[in-house]
């Protein structure tokens, strides 16, 4: 992954397009194939988080319930309510993957994200790229539908759409995110509607990700 990639995906593109920050994961690394780290919105393209005992006062469910978790194991729908969280992922070597949604689409969701505090964060987040999303459990078009890539294997499934990919597996744009949006949308009725999402990461995650 070059320099180069890597000022453009540090620019904060949150204001510019206008989105919302819907919840947020706490991840273990993302895998590696070839040149890509694969990330996603959806938890499954992940490796799993076993152990999440000390962080769990940092964070509540996706609707703001904070007695809701049982046993210590990781949860991919969260909402962070305490920035401190971000220093404590880090510590435990874990990785912040927080998912904003236009405005337009917000009320596909069923969140009660801690605006305030997101809207603060906002200027340590760092821009890894577009994800094709249905439901409220982000479910991604890499996993269950129509995708130019396989995030598991990095099989390539459209040789001319692959180009719209970025280096973490996830669209350049949101236009190339819209056009696999429409395409799913027509090919994946059943669950309709599929919507971009943009994934984000705190700089702390973003710099031990890519510099391993």
């Amino acid at each position: 992954m070059d320099q180069v990639d890597h000022q453009a995906i540090l620019n904060n593109r949150v204001d510019r397009y206008g989105l919302r920050i819907a919840s947020v994961m706490v991840c273990n690394e993302p895998h590696k194939i070839g040149n890509r780290l694969f990330c996603s919105a959806d938890s499954s393209v992940w490796k799993n988080v076993s152990q999440m005992k000390e962080l769990k006062k940092y964070f509540t469910d996706s609707v703001g319930v904070s007695d809701f978790w049982e046993g210590d194991e990781g949860r991919d729908d969260l909402q962070m309510i305490d920035e401190k969280a971000i220093y404590y992922v880090g510590k435990y070597r874990y990785f912040c993957c927080f998912r904003a949604v236009f405005e337009a689409d917000f009320n596909l969701l069923q969140v009660i994200p801690p605006e305030m505090l997101y809207k603060k964060l906002m200027p340590e987040l760092c821009f890894l790229g577009w994800d094709v999303c249905t439901g409220n459990s982000f479910i991604s078009a890499s996993c269950h539908g129509v995708f130019p890539i396989n995030p598991f294997d990095g099989q390539v499934n459209d040789t001319i759409a692959i180009n719209l990919i970025n280096n973490f597996g996830l669209f350049f744009t949101s236009e190339g995110s819209r056009l696999f949006c429409n395409l799913n949308n027509s090919e994946i009725r059943e669950h309709r509607p599929w919507y971009p999402v943009g994934v984000f990461t705190d700089k702390n995650s973003f710099m031990r990700m890519t510099q391993g």
